[in-house]
């Protein structure tokens, strides 16, 4: 089963993304650091992403609804049927580093 995208206008900047850096994020996304497929990974079973044939900007969506979902909780996606936001991301990775964030406006400052 393949992730739904959430429209996100702070994701939207993917879709001129070229092929090597999507190809970075799209290895993050689906192995560990042992190089280990990821249990929740959807994107190898994902129509677009498959009929891409290894052109991720095909693809873009795609990639962004995995990242959507990569960020968000994996029970609560299950609910919602949809990923986080971009922001919500920032913020959470913000929080997590102890980087000082405004999270309406998803400003960081030091």
């Amino acid at each position: 089963m393949s992730n739904k995208y959430r429209e996100d206008k702070d994701l939207a900047f993917l879709q001129y993304a070229d092929a090597e850096m999507l190809e970075v994020l799209v290895k993050h996304l689906m192995f560990d650091k042992d190089g280990e497929k990821r249990n929740t990974e959807s994107l190898s079973g994902d129509k677009a992403f498959i009929d891409a044939k290894g052109d991720y900007r095909k693809a873009w969506q795609s990639v962004a609804a995995e990242l959507q979902h990569y960020g968000g909780d994996t029970l609560v996606n299950l609910v919602r049927r949809t990923g986080v936001t971009y922001r919500e991301i920032l913020v959470d990775v913000c929080k997590r580093i102890k980087a000082k964030v405004s999270p309406k406006l998803a400003f960081i400052y030091q």
